[in-house]
């Protein structure tokens, strides 16, 4: 597809996103599928689009961006599970601020806009995901373009962790001492929640022991590094 730039302002900067849905040609109409059931929903690609009309060689406008923080610490995440913080990027100018986002080859960090136009004195919301492929912790930078002056740019720091869950038990063995018929023995055993992430338990007890064998509690969640 084409897309055409028509400004209607001359020394400015433009920004736009587009929703393009992409369906396959088969399934280009609903009468052309006979079953129902094998009808897909249609995919949407959001392309981010910006331009300026400034003069060749004219300086661009000096841009004065004010963030909380440029460093952002996730929360531990379970490996394939996403992680979002949110920072507002405010453009303390009297001009039009540009801004551009590096983005991360390796897909663990993301960030949503990427890019777009901040009006003078106002601000933009910006979510940032993190989504760990492995359990390690992950560290990336990302430098924010603004105005497409260097000199200028912001270098986010993205730290994360992702985790796998692990739960332990101590005693790993337990043995319960002889006990006489309609007499009751108890033991005492400790769960650890050895990952960073909150787990959700249950214990199942074979139906050959559920007669003899109680446990409690039976089920609950634990959160990272709990012992109980």
């Amino acid at each position: 597809f084409r897309v055409a730039f028509r400004p209607l302002y001359d020394n400015a900067y433009f920004a736009q996103s587009l929703e393009i849905y992409v369906s396959p040609r088969s399934q280009r109409n609903f009468r052309l599928v006979a079953d129902p059931a094998l009808l897909a929903p249609p995919l949407c690609l959001r392309p981010a689009l910006t331009g300026d009309t400034l003069p060749p060689g004219a300086e661009p406008f000096t841009p004065k961006l004010r963030v909380p923080t440029t460093r952002i610490d996730f929360p531990p995440s379970c490996v394939g599970d996403r992680a979002y913080q949110v920072v507002e990027m405010h453009n303390d100018a009297d001009t039009p601020m540009r801004f551009q986002l590096e983005r991360d080859d390796s897909g663990v960090f993301r960030a949503k806009p990427d890019g777009g136009l901040i009006m003078p004195h106002c601000f933009q919301l910006v979510a940032f995901a993190f989504r760990p492929a492995a359990a390690q912790r992950y560290e990336r930078t990302l430098v924010c373009l603004m105005n497409g002056i260097l000199a200028h740019s912001v270098r986010f720091s993205l730290v994360g962790a992702g985790s796998a869950p692990a739960l332990m038990v101590e005693p790993a063995h337990v043995q319960i001492k002889p006990t006489c018929v309609g007499a009751v023995s108890t033991r005492i055993a400790e769960l650890i929640n050895a990952s960073d992430v909150a787990i959700a338990f249950e214990i199942e007890v074979p139906e050959t022991g559920s007669r003899v064998l109680s446990i409690e509690p039976r089920s609950g969640v634990m959160r990272g590094r709990e012992r109980q």
